[in-house]
């Protein structure tokens, strides 16, 4: 029997990912899922992420370079 797989097991996987850099393979033993799902669930979050940023307008892709440079300042 499949169990769903929340939003928070979702998110730590993900960020397990992006801050850390494990493996797929690692995260989906980790957390007891395929790594297919671990594929999936990484490509999905991370585009639900991007899309709520860029529309609270914390990220806003059309800046050009020079924008970047004076708010890293």
């Amino acid at each position: 029997m499949q169990h769903s797989i929340g939003p928070a097991e979702r998110l730590a996987a993900t960020l397990q990912f992006l801050v850390i850099g494990d493996a797929q393979c690692t995260i989906a033993s980790t957390y007891r899922i395929s790594p297919t799902s671990v594929s999936r669930i990484i490509s999905e979050t991370c585009s639900e992420l991007w899309d709520s940023q860029v529309a609270r307008t914390f990220l806003d892709p059309q800046r050009t370079e020079l924008e970047w440079k004076v708010i890293s300042q």
